[in-house]
């Protein structure tokens, strides 16, 4: 009975086949029971700690500090299966932080976009909430004897190559001790990852927080975290009927016509960012250089959004979409009088807004050169 009751519990995630992450809920074990705090390591199963920090996990076979639902931190139930994993993201007053780091069934592939996902839930005993939740896809595992953050100047000074850090941060705070808080972010990969870190990378005089609690008197930000998933993202959907044909999806900048609309492929926007990651600042490089070097064209880019929200909010976000480009390419060198900029908001989908997918490919800037100054009609 016992070995058909664990298989049960394994079986829905073994099932999860894109889902790239080994044993992404914690609940495949090495030991028989997690008893005391700090055995993510020897009880979770392809888990470890990229730091010295000494992350929890825990588990309903526990009758202690780490049992589900009631332990050292407070009260919450898994948010799948029975376990789930926990550790201080934010400790002010040592500085002190905690990560996690999990294994990869296959590499990524370079160039490739997948989408990287977590559940997150405030524990109890927190003082406050933070922003600036993060990970890290690196392609070796590591091991760096700090119990601080983990920046990307200190992992690049301990010797770690081929890694990409992300951050993730919310309009508000991540403060929900009730209910277990989605975090998406889609990627794109180097190539050669194998092992995600997840926790907050951010210098102590850049991480924000937000007071919960003053009577617990330690300044610390604890959060649980469950189901940590990496899948690759398929291509984007097609235009459907009742939908202008979408703009020509490019790399290069060179095979650019003029009066004609294009859509970089690495220049696209998280839900509610205006925030330009490496890639799409690469290609604008391109796009700079290849502007630089035909001193006559002018750009005209125009930014869009999907439909969550209010017409207000999305058209400011597609106004600052547009001039998040432009403002790069200005840093880069570029004329500010040979570029013209719009914003449509949500009011130009090239698909439908009911999916993921098609929300993605309407959460873009376009673009266009012209000879002379570009106009927006």
């Amino acid at each position: 009975m016992k070995f058909s009751f664990i298989l049960f519990l394994i079986l829905p995630f073994l099932g999860m086949s894109q889902n790239l992450v080994l044993n992404p809920s914690f609940e495949i074990s090495t030991k028989n029971c997690a008893e005391a705090i700090g055995d993510l390591e020897r009880h979770a199963l392809n888990w470890s700690t990229p730091s010295l920090g000494s992350s929890d996990i825990f588990n309903p076979c526990s009758s202690g500090r780490t049992d589900v639902p009631y332990n050292f931190v407070g009260h919450q139930i898994a948010q799948f299966g029975e376990k789930y994993a926990g550790g201080y993201f934010f400790h002010a007053e040592r500085n002190y932080r905690e990560y996690f780091q999990g294994k990869f069934s296959s590499s990524l592939e370079k160039g490739k976009k997948y989408r990287v996902s977590f559940y997150i839930s405030l524990g109890e005993i927190s003082d406050f909430a933070i922003k600036n939740i993060g990970f890290l896809i690196s392609e070796k595992g590591i091991r760096i004897k700090t119990t601080k953050e983990l920046t990307s100047g200190k992992l690049i000074n301990s010797g770690v190559e081929n890694f990409s850090l992300f951050s993730v941060e919310s309009d508000g705070f991540y403060d929900n001790k009730n209910d277990w808080v989605l975090v998406t972010k889609d990627i794109v990969a180097k190539g050669n990852e194998n092992f995600i870190s997840i926790g907050n990378f951010q210098p102590k005089r850049s991480v924000q927080t937000k007071m919960i609690s003053s009577d617990k008197g330690s300044n610390k930000a604890y959060y649980f975290l469950d189901m940590v998933s990496v899948e690759p993202l398929e291509t984007e959907p097609k235009p459907i009927a009742g939908y202008p044909p979408a703009p020509e999806l490019i790399s290069d900048p060179t095979v650019m016509e003029f009066n004609k609309t294009y859509i970089f492929d690495n220049i696209m926007f998280d839900f509610d960012s205006i925030e330009l990651e490496q890639p799409a600042k690469d290609q604008i490089l391109s796009i700079y250089e290849f502007l630089r070097d035909n001193p006559n064209i002018h750009l005209f880019i125009a930014g869009h959004t999907d439909n969550v929200g209010s017409s207000s909010f999305n058209q400011r976000l597609s106004e600052n979409r547009s001039k998040a480009v432009a403002q790069y390419l200005e840093e880069l060198g570029l004329e500010k009088i040979r570029l013209n900029l719009a914003a449509f908001g949500f009011t130009a989908p090239v698909t439908s807004n009911e999916t993921d997918q098609g929300r993605s490919l309407n959460r873009r800037v376009e673009f266009r050169i012209t000879k002379g100054a570009p106009t927006s009609e």
